[in-house]
């Protein structure tokens, strides 16, 4: 069935290392049949839906966009969310919440899978759930712990790592795993969940949402991209990492399950929910009545949260928020006439002579230019074309949720990273071709824009700035820089940016060049601090966490 998330209740933060099941049944009256492992399954995917809890919002994009360079805060004021604030200018600390209900959820989820891995392991076999079904089941909870710990690793680095169900406060007191603990544990759970889950095409359509052998794959592809460091020296299935990116690239591109949507734009809106491009897509409603657990929810706030604070532009009479606000440095990344800048990236337009001019989309600038300068709004995911008409889709007013999925990865992200591991492993042939399937479905119809590698021009980073546009040549190094172009404007605003620049370690140079940029300058004067290399990579260990496991911090914190 479609993921739904009732049957399980989420819990606060100091009950999240010891979960029961629903209500007050111990397993073995739990489980009467095969039936009845496939809610514990899908209470496995609820954690990964919240970003709402007790007051706080700690959506994924927070990270991967506004604390890049592709994008700002917004909001009312500048000091609107401290916690967020802290968090794009470097001086976040250890009580910051935003990173506290994120490390919480995350680890309510490993707990759940923990839970479901052990129990279901132990269920007969019978007329509802046959051996294939049954290790599906297992691999599904596997999958999904693998993913947990890759969001947690990524952002607070070593972490505490545990595979077993913990019964009680005993067994609390965890120590911080090394980084090649936890990678090979994803790795893995990854490669158990791509022998056992099934392809996509395999899945009866009530189970969409449900990750399949191919969110496997790319799963473990984006494993040994981002923890190439680590995985490299394992030399896992005697392969490095890159190596075995390659393999896993290969693995769902040769698996004739995925493509890409001949429309870009179908990605971010309803009607092209859970279609050919989409590998992993968190499911979401806007049913009122949805609600599980104490404040959480089964509908997105992104639209609401992203969208402009100009009444006229929402054109559903809800103002939006006007968070996560594109950044200059984005608008100028993208090349002339790439028809994806204007589907990932609008500019305000306000008439200041003439406020009345029926072109105006801004009925407040004090309240709508973030920071009085920042005039750019985020289109993906917050303005679906699927209102009457073709019309911007309204938000309810007595209904806080939006409908709309969010892709988790899509097949233009496999692509690239595909492209990339090819590099690295010297196919460069492979690599160009790649590339030029995103490409080519960018230009579309139109060949006088966005030419096939190299013929066109980039800004190239040295290594501590951009060099000026220029002409490609057609070598690794420029098809590196290629692909690493390609990535930030196909997956613009999708909340990638951040962990693209830490696994090819240049956040530090990048994010203080930024720092000197007109705009946060202007934005952030004062407020602003030195990216510390070694140290701003990853997030402290909230201090909530280290009181209740005894757990030491990151250094720097």
């Amino acid at each position: 069935m479609a993921i739904a998330v009732s049957c399980l209740a989420v819990v606060s933060c100091q009950d999240w290392l010891m979960e029961m099941p629903a209500g007050t049944q111990t397993p073995d009256e739990y489980y009467t049949s095969g039936e009845t492992c496939l809610p514990v399954v899908v209470g496995c995917y609820a954690p990964m839906l919240t970003h709402y809890r007790d007051g706080i919002y700690f959506n994924e994009w927070f990270i991967g966009d506004i604390c890049s360079d592709d994008a700002y805060k917004g909001g009312q004021t500048i000091q609107e969310d401290a916690n967020l604030l802290d968090m794009e200018n470097f001086r976040v600390n250890a009580d910051n919440d935003i990173l506290l209900k994120f490390y919480e959820f995350q680890y309510i989820g490993i707990a759940r899978c923990n839970r479901a891995v052990r129990d279901i392991a132990n269920v007969p076999e019978d007329e509802t759930m046959d051996a294939s079904l049954k290790y599906r089941y297992i691999a599904e909870a596997r999958c999904l712990r693998a993913f947990y710990y890759m969001r947690l690793v990524r952002v607070f680095g070593k972490v505490p790592y545990y595979t077993d169900v913990i019964e009680g406060t005993s067994q609390m007191k965890l120590t911080r795993a090394e980084l090649s603990t936890i990678w090979t544990g994803i790795v893995d759970d990854l490669k158990y969940a791509a022998t056992f889950l099934w392809p996509k095409s395999q899945y009866d359509q009530s189970e969409i949402g449900h990750v399949t052998q191919g969110t496997a794959y790319a799963l473990l592809l984006k494993a040994f991209m981002t923890g190439h460091e680590t995985l490299d020296g394992l030399m896992i299935d005697g392969r490095t990492a890159y190596e075995n990116a390659v393999y896993w690239g290969n693995m769902i591109y040769t698996s004739g399950q995925y493509d890409l949507c001949p429309d870009y734009w179908d990605n971010f809106a309803l009607a092209g929910e859970n279609g050919i491009e989409s590998v992993f897509e968190i499911q979401y409603t806007n049913d009122p009545t949805s609600d599980f657990g104490s404040g959480g929810h089964r509908g997105a706030f992104t639209a609401r949260q992203q969208r402009s604070r100009s009444e006229i532009y929402t054109a559903g009479g809800v103002k939006g928020w006007g968070y996560n606000r594109p950044s200059q440095d984005l608008v100028d990344e993208y090349e002339a006439g790439d028809p994806r800048k204007d589907m990932t990236i609008h500019e305000l337009v306000y008439i200041e002579d003439d406020p009345n001019d029926p072109a105006n989309e801004v009925d407040n600038p004090k309240e709508v230019f973030y920071g009085g300068i920042i005039r750019t709004t985020s289109l993906k995911y917050a303005m679906m074309t699927d209102g009457e008409n073709g019309g911007i889709y309204k938000l309810d007013t007595n209904n806080p949720y939006d409908p709309i999925n969010t892709k988790e990865i899509r097949y233009a992200d496999v692509l690239l990273m595909y492209a990339e591991a090819c590099v690295e492993t010297g196919d460069l042939a492979t690599a160009k071709s790649l590339l030029e399937e995103v490409r080519s479905r960018a230009r579309g119809t139109d060949m006088t824009i966005l030419p096939p590698f190299p013929d066109y021009s980039i800004r190239i980073w040295n290594g501590t700035s951009y060099d000026d546009p220029r002409q490609l040549q057609d070598n690794a190094d420029d098809l590196r820089a290629a692909i690493r172009h390609e990535r930030r404007v196909e997956l613009a605003m999708e909340g990638h940016r951040w962990f693209d620049l830490n696994r090819w370690g240049i956040a530090a140079e990048v994010m203080n060049l930024h720092s000197q940029s007109d705009e946060v300058k202007a934005l952030y004067t004062g407020i602003r601090q030195t990216f510390r290399k070694g140290i701003h990579e990853i997030f402290p260990i909230p201090a909530e966490e280290r009181t209740l496991t005894g757990i030491d911090q990151n250094p720097g914190y």
